[in-house]
């Protein structure tokens, strides 16, 4: 018979917590990521003169930024969180 999604959704948390390596690893990537993107967009505006290049170069940034920012959360959350609804989603 067929998982439910609870089911799923317990046994892939338990499989994110045990990992505390590639947890860490996520976080301090997507922390770097996210302090890249904020280094290219403060670079941009001082640097570049106002014009299309440096709109594109910023948004470039943001969108690098944002990306670094949910990595890093994915991984602060499988840190913490993840940890907790193991535990508190155990049969025993």
């Amino acid at each position: 018979m067929a998982e439910s999604r609870r089911q799923r959704l317990a046994r892939w948390i338990k499989h994110r917590a045990e990992e505390p390596q590639r947890n860490m690893a996520l976080f301090t990537s997507g922390c770097l990521i996210l302090m890249g993107g904020l280094f290219v967009i403060i670079m941009a505006e001082l640097l570049l003169e106002p014009s299309l290049t440096q709109e594109i170069a910023a948004g470039s940034g943001v969108l690098l930024a944002a990306g670094g920012g949910i990595r890093a959360l994915y991984g602060y959350l499988s840190i913490g969180l993840f940890k907790l609804l193991k535990y508190f989603l155990s049969d025993s």
